[in-house]
């Protein structure tokens, strides 16, 4: 990828902040907005394919052999913000192939997902969401039991604004979703305009953070819902579940959050402002912990 955009001086890809050249990001727009699909399709340069932001020595249910390497246990997958991952060797660290959440279930045919995937510590389960923009989001919440690595959806939920969601949260009963008031501008549409996904999200300080937990044993779907005040967070510190002690035979879930005030902290990361910035003078900056 690196030596690509070296011969070609051009990143021709959707990325989470990479800021476009004018000349691309404007004056093309008069001509063109949309794009060949070729990621995934054979002859596809899989190390022109940008993921790498976590790492997960072998997910169940991924196609190892099916798509261009067959590693099988010795499999290495990496993860972003998007659908896809990619496998690396894992002695080399060289990829050897790409998949997307549909290699795994034929429903999963979003475009967005969380870096972060849940994992049991007691079974090995994977849960992850897909995130489909449209005139209406619709998120569908997965399940792959290390058992058998088949995939099931645990939930489809619908009703919700696309938002970006970094991260969600597990417990021992349930997995939690905050739809952070962070949402994809035009249904998700603008990403296609600006290329990036952080100057694709508007933040609306007077709505509320919707908060959707999720039954993840006995196949309940969405079992509450709720709302907070606004807030914006990268990761989830810890979290579990235990007996009300308000309400009788119901059960908390605690959170321990880090925490920012709005969406400043995505794009103080640009590298003009990281060599300008003086902390001191941007509280906003400083994060919170919250429960």
């Amino acid at each position: 990828m690196i030596e690509n955009i070296r011969k070609t001086g051009a990143y021709d890809q959707i990325s989470f902040g990479q800021k476009q050249d004018p000349c691309q990001s404007i004056f093309r727009k008069a001509m063109s907005t949309f794009h060949a699909a070729t990621q995934g399709r054979p002859g596809k340069a899989i190390k022109d394919v940008n993921i790498g932001v976590t790492v997960h020595e072998h997910i169940p249910g991924m196609p190892s052999g099916r798509i261009l390497g067959s590693l099988g246990m010795n499999s290495i997958w990496l993860k972003t913000d998007n659908a896809w991952l990619q496998e690396v060797d894992s002695s080399t660290l060289e990829p050897v192939g790409v998949a997307d959440q549909r290699n795994i279930h034929p429903e999963l045919t979003g475009t967005l997902s969380a870096v972060h995937m849940q994992t049991d510590p007691v079974t090995g389960d994977y849960f992850k969401y897909n995130l489909e923009f449209g005139r209406q989001a619709i998120y569908r919440i997965s399940k792959v039991p290390a058992s058998t690595g088949k995939t099931e959806i645990i939930a489809t939920i619908k009703g919700v604004r696309a938002a970006y969601l970094h991260f969600f949260i597990i417990t021992e009963k349930n997995l939690i979703f905050c739809i952070f008031s962070a949402h994809y501008a035009k249904g998700g549409a603008k990403v296609l305009w600006t290329k990036n996904l952080i100057d694709a999200i508007d933040y609306d300080p007077n709505e509320k953070n919707k908060w959707l937990v999720i039954d993840r044993h006995h196949g309940k779907g969405v079992v509450t819902v709720f709302e907070s005040n606004p807030f914006f967070a990268f990761h989830s510190v810890n979290a579990w579940d235990e007996g009300s002690s308000t309400q009788k035979g119901k059960t908390d879930v605690i959170l321990d959050m880090s925490t920012y005030e709005n969406l400043d902290i995505l794009k103080r990361f640009w590298y003009e402002n990281m060599n300008e910035i003086d902390i001191t003078i941007h509280p906003r900056l400083h994060k919170r912990a919250r429960r």
